[in-house]
């Protein structure tokens, strides 16, 4: 009986080797880009992964960053998706490093930094999530008033960054962060009658708030939250309508449509 089983495993995994063996590959870059894209729209992030990854792998053999930016990114998510969390770190780290000019011309500009700065404090690596974080805000940090396309990603990845100090603890870096990113949200939203401009900003006030609750200036916390119950209650009408549409996009290639959206700490 033993003899038996151990026949059927051997034939399950030649079977399996054989469909493994005979799988079509894709032909070019666009090709990998569109069947992941088509299994993933089925709920099959394996397919979609590995045609992700042979995509990044084409774009990166010739040197095209812009291709292999948009593979890497995609191919992440895939992975993610698995619970291929360090898979997803590689692929976004060589990506960033290797072709950071191009990223930043990349529709996901904001969202790949963010996105692997959340992975990383996932993995608990918060001095990494830190570095990258503070490196996409400070730009905004030198601006006056933000768009609406831009305002979003910094609300996220301020709240982000919060959640992140948090979990260190108060020192002299959180405070910094903690009076810049407060101030730059409540210049933002007082006076304005269109939250549609700023949804987002009370989730990020509130992860100040919490900020402020582990050091010296636990004080502040409550009037902190009590502005971004405010400011949640304006939002509230328009969040359901343009507050994902605000942290994600919408892609087509090939006929088939791709949405990736920038993650959040819990």
């Amino acid at each position: 009986m033993q003899h038996l089983s151990i026949i059927r495993c051997v034939a399950a995994l030649a079977a399996a080797l054989v469909v493994a063996a005979c799988a079509p590959k894709p032909k070019d870059y666009l090709e990998a880009v569109s069947w992941g894209i088509e299994a993933q729209n089925k709920g099959d992030f394996k397919t979609a992964y590995a045609n992700y990854r042979a995509a990044f792998e084409i774009a990166d053999k010739v040197g095209n960053g812009m291709r292999a930016v948009h593979a890497a990114d995609l191919a992440a998510d895939a992975a993610a998706a698995l619970g291929k969390t360090d898979d997803a770190v590689r692929l976004l780290d060589a990506a960033l490093r290797s072709y950071g000019q191009e990223a930043d011309g990349y529709i996901g500009r904001f969202r790949m930094p963010n996105n692997l700065a959340v992975y990383q404090a996932l993995r608990k690596n918060n001095a990494e999530a830190k570095r990258l974080l503070v490196e996409a805000l400070k730009p905004y940090l030198d601006q006056g008033a933000l768009s609406r396309g831009r305002y979003a990603p910094f609300a996220t990845m301020a709240r982000n960054l919060a959640r992140v100090l948090a979990a260190d603890g108060w020192n002299a870096d959180a405070e910094t962060w903690y009076d810049d990113l407060t101030q730059k949200i409540i210049d933002h939203t007082t006076g304005s009658d269109s939250p549609h401009l700023w949804v987002g900003s009370g989730a990020a006030l509130r992860a100040l708030a919490a900020l402020a609750k582990t050091g010296p200036r636990a004080n502040e916390a409550a009037a902190i939250e009590q502005r971004a119950a405010q400011l949640e209650a304006q939002e509230a009408p328009v969040k359901g309508l343009i507050g994902d549409a605000q942290r994600c996009y919408l892609r087509e290639l090939n006929a088939k449509k791709e949405t990736v959206c920038m993650l959040e700490l819990p």
